[in-house]
């Protein structure tokens, strides 16, 4: 059963404890959305069909990220491979609750990622932009992050995995050169 408060500000705050589930509060311009909230968990949870995003919503993206380093991937045989990618990810959505990992927020990422200077170089503005390659190995880790968040972690996300609702960055093209016969000579000489 709800419960419903009317806050100093003027705004409505449901709160539903039921036996058994999680507890949970959301705060609302009027009671009448107050009321509409609480009555969807509500039947949710009389029906069975309620899931809790409680866990995704108080966990940071940095607390996952650590979680997922030390617990998942020391047994994956790329996990060494993700130390430096994961710790861009966390500078980036370290900050935000998991359950707030949007499309939105996360195509954004990826636009900026795609225009931002390759940080190796030491002129922002002579140095090449971050390939989209690169940019989709991270998108692909944060999927992976997301995934493993839902089925290992038991964690509920409430949009599902983000990063399947975006458009990834197509791979850069291959190269077609081939040796000119100078190279070529130099090459047959050296064997």
């Amino acid at each position: 059963m709800a419960v419903f408060e009317q806050r100093e500000s003027g705004w409505w705050q449901a709160k539903i404890r039921r036996k058994g589930f999680p507890s949970q509060s959301k705060t609302f311009r009027t009671k009448l959305e107050a009321q509409v909230w609480a009555r969807g968990i509500d039947s949710g949870i009389d029906k069975g069909t309620h899931v809790s995003t409680v866990a995704a919503e108080k966990t940071l993206f940095k607390d996952l990220a650590a979680r997922f380093s030390t617990e998942f991937a020391p047994f994956h045989y790329r996990g060494m491979g993700w130390k430096h990618k994961l710790a861009h990810l966390v500078k980036h959505f370290g900050t935000h609750s998991v359950a707030s990992l949007t499309a939105d927020k996360i195509a954004l990422y990826r636009d900026q990622r795609l225009t931002a200077p390759d940080p190796r170089f030491s002129d922002a503005d002579k140095a090449p932009r971050i390939s989209g390659a690169t940019v989709k190995t991270e998108l692909d880790l944060l999927s992976k992050v997301l995934d493993v968040a839902s089925k290992e972690f038991r964690m509920t996300l409430p949009t599902g995995n983000a990063v399947a609702l975006i458009r990834k960055p197509a791979n850069n093209p291959s190269r077609e050169r081939r040796l000119t016969a100078e190279e070529f000579d130099k090459l047959v000489a050296a064997c």
